[in-house]
């Protein structure tokens, strides 16, 4: 007999798991173009956010764990909670992200105002639950999928530009009255903006430097790529696109990324996560099914070399290029999901016209606005991308 029909925690879990995590991420608020990571991070939304993904995680993981208890504990376990769980679904899961709380049978009758004395408060008890250093939800987080060597290597490397740029920085700041702030703002807060200013040059300067050495040595994306039996197909691809974009830059006054360093370093940046997220299989496939262009463009020098013409013409049309090169290193460096870059991917495929190479492909309508199909497409990878996610059991 099928365990899950006899056993209604496991039912339970089997049921919600998936469609929960799913419920939850639709609700994750966006962040804007112009906020920073700790303006995002620290806003009530997302703090809120967070609260309702700790509670979900930790309820999910007592009823997982519930489903594992011998039968008398279940037994009685199931009388309690279902007889004060609400019949509506979506009443449930909203309860399992604020209010109700599985990890011990006392704490679940007192966050549900519940007086019955016929079951005692320890009749389960997941005190681990409840300790953020050696929680479940921490050992969840540990069970996430882990970063490619490709992905890990490229998180690392944006993590160390990004904190070495600050300390770079520092004593080297412009003087603020010097880059025309607005008024209002206090004498730290002036110092911030010009120490984040020095350490933006300094980064840009670094990351434009690194780019002419591998163009000059055929290396761009070398250690990012698949490292399959196509490998050296793409390490060739990619040295073809990182040449290219720095003659684009350095020498070709027609270009729209002539002299534009920070454009520069948005597609330098694009391309390496789109190399590296080609690096898992999940990342791969989810690529592959939505924008097959692209993944099929970069396979080889010549077809990267036609993608590339399409990549640096479409490149004028990119509004606001530091402050999504900034995004996209945020992302890139806090690697969401724990092992794909799906977030990046969003910045990524608008800077590389995944939906302008589709059209030319004709496996789209050229009437169809380019932008509104890359943010499809970007959509897509974006789902598939988190699946390991919410597949972890």
């Amino acid at each position: 007999m099928n365990q899950n029909k006899t056993n209604p925690f496991a039912e339970l879990y089997s049921l919600i798991y998936k469609s929960s995590l799913e419920a939850l991420e639709e609700m994750r608020p966006e962040r804007t173009i112009e906020q920073s990571e700790q303006e995002y991070e620290s806003s009530p939304a997302v703090q809120s956010f967070h609260r309702r993904q700790n509670r979900l995680y930790k309820n999910l993981i007592a009823i997982n764990r519930l489903a594992s208890q011998k039968e008398s504990v279940r037994t009685a376990a199931a009388a309690l909670i279902f007889k004060h769980l609400p019949k509506n679904g979506d009443a449930v899961l909203a309860l399992f992200q604020q209010g109700c709380d599985l990890s011990s049978a006392g704490r679940f009758k007192r966050s549900m105002n519940i007086t019955d004395r016929n079951f005692p408060d320890d009749l389960w008890a997941f005190c681990d639950l409840n300790n953020h250093s050696t929680s479940g939800f921490s050992q969840f987080c540990q069970s996430l999928p882990p970063l490619s060597i490709q992905e890990n290597k490229l998180a690392n490397e944006v993590a160390d530009s990004r904190v070495l740029s600050k300390l770079d920085a520092v004593g080297h700041a412009p003087d603020p009255s010097s880059l025309g702030l607005p008024p209002g703002l206090s004498a730290s807060e002036k110092a911030i903006v010009a120490l984040d200013f020095e350490a933006r040059n300094i980064r840009l300067v670094k990351l434009m430097d690194r780019l002419k050495v591998q163009a000059k040595n055929n290396t761009f994306c070398a250690d990012l790529v698949p490292t399959n039996r196509a490998g050296q197909q793409y390490k060739e691809a990619f040295a073809v696109a990182g040449k290219m974009l720095w003659q684009s830059f350095a020498r070709n006054s027609d270009s729209p990324v002539f002299g534009r360093v920070a454009l520069l370093g948005l597609i330098a940046r694009s391309l390496e996560a789109f190399a590296a997220a080609m690096s898992t299989t999940q990342g791969f496939i989810a690529l592959e099914t939505h924008t097959p262009e692209l993944v099929s463009a970069f396979a080889k020098p010549s077809t990267a070399s036609a993608a590339m013409n399409v990549i640096l013409a479409g490149a004028g049309g990119i509004e606001k290029a530091q402050q999504k090169l900034d995004a996209l290193e945020v992302h890139l460096a806090s690697t969401a999901w724990g092992g794909n870059h799906s977030v990046a991917m969003v910045y990524v495929l608008e800077v590389l016209q995944a939906g302008a190479l589709a059209q030319l492909s004709d496996r789209e309508p050229d009437n169809k606005p380019t932008r509104e199909l890359t943010e499809s497409i970007a959509g897509g990878v974006y789902a598939d991308m988190r699946e390991p996610l919410l597949d972890l059991d």
